[in-house]
């Protein structure tokens, strides 16, 4: 389970906030907050197991949080320390950026929205608005056509958190 996952299994909760912070040592922090705005855990994207979790108000945890809530909070936040380190990361994505002439010598940029590979050649199906692809859809593009993957690692553009 990713950390993006998490926090969305969290907010689904009725009773929770969740709050997702990026520390300057490059780790992230997941703090679970009351309806009120009380803090109450918070979870470090490094933390490997139930000790390494901080409960900043177990009383609140009890109060506020009914049985059945605590008990999804729990399942989750079990299954994300479960999950190894390396996996918790999501994966990068990606637009294909293509500038095109498409009317006359005015240059304009497209996206690739497809590729439709069929057995004797490849077809490119363009778009207005950016599609993305994650790292691994890229890799399966080029190894299904190797002719694709100048075209491919030429063309990529990383997805910035800021753009989401």
């Amino acid at each position: 389970m990713t950390t993006e996952e998490l926090v969305k299994q969290l907010k689904e909760q009725e009773q929770v906030n969740v709050k997702l912070r990026k520390l300057s040592s490059g780790l992230q922090a997941i703090s679970i907050f009351t309806k009120y705005d009380d803090l109450v855990l918070r979870i470090f994207s490094n933390a490997m197991n139930w000790l390494e979790v901080a409960y900043l108000n177990p009383n609140m945890l009890n109060l506020e949080f009914t049985s059945s809530t605590r008990e999804r909070i729990s399942i989750a936040i079990g299954k994300y320390l479960d999950t190894p380190l390396e996996d918790r990361k999501s994966e990068k994505k990606y637009y294909l950026e293509a500038v095109r002439y498409y009317s006359g010598p005015i240059a304009e940029t497209g996206y690739i929205k497809k590729f439709e590979c069929c057995s004797d050649y490849s077809k490119i199906i363009y778009s207005g608005e950016p599609t993305e692809f994650t790292e691994t859809e890229l890799k399966n593009i080029k190894r299904n056509d190797p002719a694709l993957a100048p075209v491919v690692d030429a063309l990529k553009k990383e997805i910035t958190d800021d753009e989401n």
